[in-house]
């Protein structure tokens, strides 16, 4: 079944509602608009809603920082997490960090900064959208958690590439095999000028063929083959750079 709370409520009907929703634990889909920061405010304990397959959250405030519970991990079927609402949930949000064990997850609709927080996001091998990834040298968070995302598709931007050492830790990311993607934004940290690494590591990043949209930002190194005397991107349509300064060759 669904359920869906819709409009202003004060603390009152808040509690009312948390002891009538803890009644049905067999729903499938629960949409709820926020009046406070906690979800506890209005679900008593989410995981005991193993059945859940679509949750929707919405702020009543664009103040709200909203605060979700590790026990959302405990969803191991859900497949649509929305909190994608008009204003970004607060800076301060964070994400749970087993949020990963949610295996089962297609779509993750949310703002971009909280993409980039998902911690060993490689688990969730079934995701259609990643919007952003930004690298760090924690296993977690290594370029290789790309590697069995193969669903992807849409736009996806690869934030952090300074911290790829090499051409064979770049193509962990499999990027030349994800055929969904259309769009592909690739970012160096301006300052980072080993031009010898970031040349390899670009070497290593080579997307799909039917890629329609490339971006390249702080790139210090040459122009990889795959753009240059190779080419194969017959299906591009817009190639933005920017900061590449070292690159003398560019395609046909």
């Amino acid at each position: 079944g669904t359920v869906m709370l819709i409009g202003r409520y004060d603390s009152k009907f808040s509690q009312a509602f948390r002891d009538k929703l803890d009644e049905f634990r067999a729903i499938r889909v629960l949409k709820l608009e926020m009046m406070f920061d906690g979800l506890g405010s209005l679900v008593c304990n989410l995981a005991a809603f193993i059945h859940l397959r679509y949750l929707e959250l919405r702020a009543a405030y664009a103040t709200s920082n909203l605060q979700l519970p590790e026990s959302l991990s405990k969803l191991y079927h859900l497949e649509v997490l929305d909190i994608n609402i008009r204003h970004n949930w607060g800076s301060r949000t964070e994400l749970p960090r087993g949020l990963s064990n949610l295996v089962n997850l297609r779509h993750f609709l949310a703002f971009e900064n909280l993409h980039t927080k998902i911690a060993a996001v490689g688990k969730l091998k079934f995701l259609q959208e990643l919007k952003a990834f930004k690298v760090r040298k924690k296993k977690e968070f290594s370029i290789a958690q790309l590697r069995t995302l193969m669903e992807l598709r849409g736009s996806l931007k690869i934030y952090g590439l300074e911290n790829v050492e090499t051409k064979e830790e770049a193509m962990l990311a499999r990027l030349k095999d994800k055929v969904h993607l259309s769009n592909l934004h690739l970012s160096w940290e301006k300052g980072q000028d080993n031009i010898a690494s970031h040349t390899i590591v670009l070497e290593g990043l080579q997307p799909h063929t039917t890629l329609k949209c490339l971006r390249i930002d702080g790139h210090r190194g040459a122009a990889p083959k795959w753009l240059t005397t190779e080419f194969p991107l017959t299906s591009l349509r817009s190639l933005h750079l920017e900061g590449c300064q070292n690159w003398v060759a560019l395609p046909p």
